[in-house]
């Protein structure tokens, strides 16, 4: 089995399929760190973070025994060594060349077109002739959620034509977007984003796992996400469907150039506690995350310029109602339960509970507000 599988293994899990993927304990929820070295595992296990996305380089000898001794869960660019090496439990899934949408560096003359669907799926397939035992990542750029992005070169707007074929080069699709340091703190391009992506993957007509990138680090304009923001983006994120986190930590200079710290995060303490935090809420609620939606179990009514986004999830006799302002604007929501009556409402993490009576109880959001119900009926 993968590094990261354990006894208790969910024949509903999406990883079940592939005997050396992820895990596919209902107990596990993917929360992945792009890009960092093995010396890093200590560190980032102590946020939280169970899996490595991305290698530097190609994956060597020696840093996949220092990932197996760690039982840090790898995804790295296949090659000889993650196939073939006594070490290789580690690593439980291949990763695609990252932001294939995106124009493609050439060297010193600039960049060339976007990959194209058929370029991605023929890498694809040729992952595949050398191990169907694991998942494949591919990860878009931020065109998912910005169809306008200007960073796709000739390949500018196309969507419709291109993602629903391209998501046919992967097992896991994921994107990445970094709303407070590239579009003014306008977190809903997050969601955005994953909508875009359900649609296309249905229009592809094929089963997918989505997660996605979430940014832990100030980047491009060198805003510091605050506490709020992060755990706004991280719930919002798996209110809309993902399935699967990577934070995105690596701190850059000013020009975007020059790597300034590998594991950035943890120059800006307050950033990694917050991430720590919010991991270990969803590490706690990974059987609820993973146990099946409740399409039809709340409904929300509150002011056109706050909109409520909500999942509803049940398991051991408790319903969990998860809920996100999708807009940096106060306003008071009002949740109707269909199959609840009367009952206990308590917010997590919050300190406080709320009633529930006739199927309703209500709570006061601020701007990208994220709120945690467990409700327990009488």
């Amino acid at each position: 089995m993968g590094l990261a599988a354990s006894a208790s293994q969910s024949s509903d899990s999406p990883y079940s399929r592939w005997p050396n993927g992820p895990s596919a304990s209902a107990n596990f929820f993917p929360i992945g760190v792009w890009l960092q070295s093995p010396n890093h595992v200590a560190e980032f296990k102590g946020l939280g973070i169970n899996m490595f996305v991305g290698f530097w380089g190609d994956l060597d000898q020696t840093s996949l025994e220092m990932f197996a001794r760690g039982t840090m869960p790898l995804i790295p660019t296949q090659n000889s060594v993650g196939l073939t090496a006594p070490q290789n439990r580690a690593v439980v899934g291949w990763s695609q060349r990252d932001e294939p949408d995106n124009a493609q560096h050439k060297a010193i003359f600039g960049f060339r077109s976007c990959q194209t669907p058929s370029q991605i799926v023929s890498s694809y397939d040729a992952i595949k002739a050398q191990d169907t035992t694991r998942p494949v990542l591919l990860n878009f750029g931020r065109g998912v959620s910005d169809t306008t992005w200007i960073g796709r070169g000739s390949c500018i707007g196309q969507t419709t034509g291109y993602y629903p074929l391209a998501v046919t080069g992967g097992d896991i699709i994921s994107f990445d977007v970094y709303p407070v340091a590239s579009y003014d703190g306008r977190l809903e391009m997050v969601a955005n984003g994953l909508d875009n992506l359900k649609t296309w993957i249905a229009m592809s007509g094929t089963g997918k796992i989505i997660w996605n990138a979430i940014e832990a680090v100030p980047i491009s304009s060198g805003a510091v996400p605050t506490a709020s923001q992060e755990r706004a983006e991280v719930w919002m994120s798996l209110i809309h469907g993902s399935q699967g986190l990577i934070y995105f930590v690596s701190q850059f200079d000013a020009d975007g150039r020059k790597l300034v710290r590998e594991d950035g995060v943890f120059n800006f303490p307050a950033l990694a506690h917050a991430v720590g935090l919010v991991n270990a809420r969803i590490a706690a609620l990974a059987p609820v995350l993973n146990s099946p939606t409740i399409t039809s179990g709340v409904s929300v009514e509150s002011p056109e310029a706050t909109p409520i986004s909500t999942l509803v999830k049940r398991h051991n006799g408790s319903t969990y109602v998860f809920a996100v302002a999708m807009r940096n604007n106060p306003g008071t929501a009002s949740f109707t339960l269909p199959d609840i009556h009367t009952g206990i409402v308590e917010v997590l993490d919050e300190n406080r509970e709320l009633s529930l009576s006739g199927g309703v109880f209500k709570d006061d959001f601020a701007g990208y507000d994220v709120h945690l119900y467990q409700v327990r009926a009488k």
